[in-house]
Order: C-alpha cells, then sequence, then structure tokens
C-alpha cells in the first residue's frame, strides 16, 4: 500500500478548491489547522490514542504502508476529525495527502517520544506487534509489563516541572507522583517479594500513600531516572524465573510469580489511564491559558 493513500480522504488527491473542512458542525466556527495552530502536544496524544506511532514515523520516512497501519491511520483520522473537524490527511497538506514540511517537521517532534525518549529498557518489540500474538504466556507477560513501563514513563514528556507537579485531582495523584509510585511499585513487588529485604532496607515508601509525596528536590529528571534504573533492577531480579515460582517476602505471604506480573500489569495499566488524563488536562489548560 503507498503512503499516499489514507483512510478518511478516500481519493488519491483531494479536490482542488478545498480551504476549509466540510465536516464542521452546523452553527459552530470552523476550527482548521493554520487558524488553530494546533499545539504539537495534543497531536501527540491522537497519534498514540489512535496506536498509529508506526504509521505516522512510516509516513514522515516516505514508506508504504502495511493494512494495519492504514487502519491505524483511520483510528487517527476519526479523532482528528471529533477535535478539529478535519481528517489527518487534510491537516497537513491541503492539497494532498503527503506532509508539508512544516508540519512533517511538528509530527517528527512530537513523535520522537515513540522512538528516542530512553525508557525502562527491556523487549523493545510490542505487545501489539504479531511477534507478541503466539508468544508463550511468560514473554506475553513482559511484554505487556514493559510496554507499560515505558508510557508510563513517557508520561511526563513535555511537561514543565510545574505541569509534573500540578495537583488537578483532590488526592496525591500528580504525574510526577505516579512515577513515583511506580518505583515504589516496582521495588514491592521484584525486590521486597523476591528478596524478602524490608522496605526500609529497600529505601522506598513504608506504604503505598507516601509514595506520592514529592520532596522539594524531586524533579522530572531525578524521578525518572530512579524510574528506569528501578525497571532495570526488576527485569534482572524477574530473569530465569518460571511463573510457578513462589516468592515468599511479600507482606500476603508466598505468591506464585504469575500472580505478581498480573498484579503489576494491573497497577501499571490503571496509572496509565490516569497519567492520560492528567496530561490531557494539562493540555486543555495550556490551551485555556494562551487563548
Amino acid at each position: 500500500m503507498s503512503a499516499g493513500w489514507l483512510l478518511g480522504s478516500g481519493m488519491e488527491k483531494l479536490p482542488e478548491g478545498i480551504q476549509e473542512s466540510s465536516n464542521y458542525r452546523p452553527g459552530e466556527p470552523l476550527r482548521p489547522w493554520e487558524d488553530t495552530r494546533i499545539a504539537g502536544a495534543d497531536l501527540a496524544l491522537a497519534i498514540k490514542g489512535a496506536r498509529a506511532e508506526g504509521a505516522v514515523v512510516r509516513l514522515i520516512n516516505g514508506e508504504d504502508l502495511s493494512q494495519d497501519e492504514i487502519i491505524a491511520f483511520g483510528r487517527l483520522n476519526a479523532l482528528c476529525v471529533l477535535r478539529w473537524y478535519e481528517p489527518l490527511v487534510n491537516l497537513l497538506g491541503p492539497r494532498s495527502p503527503e506532509l508539508l514540511p512544516q508540519h512533517a517537521d511538528l509530527v517528527r517532534k512530537h513523535t520522537k517520544l515513540f522512538r528516542t525518549r530512553p525508557d525502562s529498557g527491556g523487549s523493545t518489540s510490542s505487545s501489539d506487534e504479531p511477534v507478541a500474538f503466539a508468544a508463550p504466556l511468560a514473554a506475553q507477560l513482559h511484554l505487556f509489563i514493559d510496554h507499560h513501563r515505558r508510557d508510563l514513563g513517557l508520561c511526563l514528556e513535555g511537561m514543565s516541572e510545574e505541569e509534573a507537579r500540578t495537583p488537578l485531582v483532590p488526592s496525591k495523584t500528580t504525574l510526577l507522583g505516579l512515577v513515583k509510585h511506580a518505583t515504589f511499585v516496582e521495588q514491592v513487588w521484584f525486590d521486597e517479594a523476591i528478596t524478602g529485604h524490608s522496605r526500609a532496607d529497600i529505601g522506598c515508601p513504608s506504604g503505598p500513600d507516601e509514595s506520592f509525596d514529592l520532596l522539594p528536590e524531586d524533579t522530572i529528571d531525578s524521578v525518572l531516572s530512579a524510574y528506569l534504573r528501578v525497571c532495570a533492577a526488576s527485569r534482572k531480579a524477574a530473569a530465569g524465573r518460571d511463573l510457578d515460582d513462589i516468592v515468599y517476602g511479600n507482606r500476603r505471604g508466598p505468591l506464585p510469580m504469575r500472580w505478581i506480573y498480573l498484579h503489576v500489569l494491573r497497577e501499571l495499566a490503571q496509572h496509565c489511564g490516569h497519567a492520560d488524563i492528567l496530561r490531557e488536562q494539562i493540555i486543555v489548560r495550556r490551551s485555556r491559558v494562551s487563548a
């Protein structure tokens, strides 16, 4: 499939003379791309939400898209129509589906977080890739956990120090606090549970509530560095253990590794969702302030 054809336009080239979207809602003002100066972070969230990162990268590189990537672009176009009344193909170029240079730069800048940001290590494969579909259960669990580790670490991408600390809910939950808490989760399940070391010896908070506390010296770089270091230690501690291996260090008593993997995956998935909502709220606040 050529990258010049994307779902949403249904044609190789857009008709001559199209200046504005035909997808707007009657009675509402048009919001074309150029007039609203769409924030790159907004577009990055849409790309991530549509699971179209790989498709966007291939488009930027002028490569052909697979059928799955075309479907991902269909999802992305739908999100763009809902947000900006335009499919992505219109936003990126008013006369054709090809990327205009300035838009290519914007997309490249704000999708680099999917490719170049130092992540938590582990497998470079995605849990959404075909290689994961028929993998053994243990490999699938590791893939899904690593996938969510990466996603949670990325919640701080593009945030200011103030934004990362901004409380938007009554609880202690902030973007920076979520990453600190995830560090605590890793230490509890892949250090305390496996080695039997006390939380005091490990150097982690005594309970989950305290793990959200932010110290004056905490920064995005310091918290993220600690998180990446602990994720690497977790992966090393779990290496070579079978799903039915029993560990004895957790306060619940003896637990099989399969239960620990599932519990950690549940925690990470929940907190990735929390982080997405907080990021969206922060980005909306930015646009209101600029308006």
